[in-house]
């Protein structure tokens, strides 16, 4: 077990509400991250020295430094295994996955049916380019997702990722009203404080200023409204409204 000592923990502390408390007053518009103080090289030394587990003494992979990280936290843990809800790093600490990995495990790690499954295709076809081919497993996905989609008739095209999915979903839109002859439907509109995915298409439909800001030069090809949050009405960094009629104006200024 690891001691308290050694816990190093990040949670992420949001809230919404729907309406406005009557007698609470709005909290700041900001998303409050709370981080444990970082432990002392002394204090992390003696973390190491305690929490190696055996399989793992001698064996920690070193951080070769050659990869650019999201954090440029020297002290990365290096994970090396999941099962469940659970990380276990080099060193034998376990971590409580409560993000499902950045939400996209969310049957969980290490289930031995996903794994099976997915070896056996590699073993028969790893990759064909879909110009060229198609593939029973997509064809069998797709036969699977789509008569769950609220959509008549449903196609499905295969993208790699969620910021993807959103570039090629605008993409399909316009070709949908070139092919009518309708080019000049072109305005997309977007709410202020959404997030629709970081390659620079979906970040231009996206509203949160902070992601924004920095490439506010390649931005400003598509139009942002208002969100809808009577909560946060009037509060000019939410850029919120709760009145329906001025909502209504302001998606016809669009």
């Amino acid at each position: 077990m690891t001691s308290p000592l050694c816990a190093r923990v990040i949670r992420s502390l949001s809230s919404s509400t729907s309406g406005r408390p009557s007698t609470a007053k709005r909290r700041p518009y900001t998303t409050a991250i709370r981080r444990v103080p970082r432990l002392s090289r002394l204090d992390a030394e003696r973390c190491r020295a305690n929490a190696v587990a055996p399989e793992h003494a001698g064996s920690i992979p070193a951080v070769t430094g050659r990869v650019f990280r999201r954090s440029l936290d020297p002290d990365l843990p290096v994970a090396v295994e999941a099962h469940d809800a659970t990380i276990r790093d080099a060193a034998g600490r376990e971590y409580l996955d409560a993000a499902g990995g950045a939400i996209v495990v969310n049957v969980g790690h290490g289930r031995s049916s996903v794994a099976r499954v997915i070896g056996e295709q590699l073993g028969r076809l790893a990759y064909a380019h879909g110009s060229a081919f198609t593939n029973e497993p997509l064809e069998a996905y797709a036969a699977e997702v789509g008569p769950r989609l609220p959509v008549d008739d449903p196609a499905i095209y295969p993208v790699s990722g969620g910021s993807e999915a959103m570039e090629t979903a605008l993409k399909l839109v316009r070709a949908y009203h070139l092919a009518q002859g309708r080019r000049d439907r072109w305005i997309v509109i977007s709410r202020w404080g959404s997030y629709h995915g970081n390659t620079l298409g979906a970040l231009d439909l996206s509203g949160r200023r902070p992601l924004r800001r920095p490439y506010e030069g390649w931005l400003g090809r598509f139009r942002h409204v208002s969100a809808a949050y009577p909560y946060r009405a009037g509060d000019p960094d939410a850029q919120a409204l709760g009145s329906g009629a001025e909502l209504a104006a302001e998606l016809e200024r669009a």
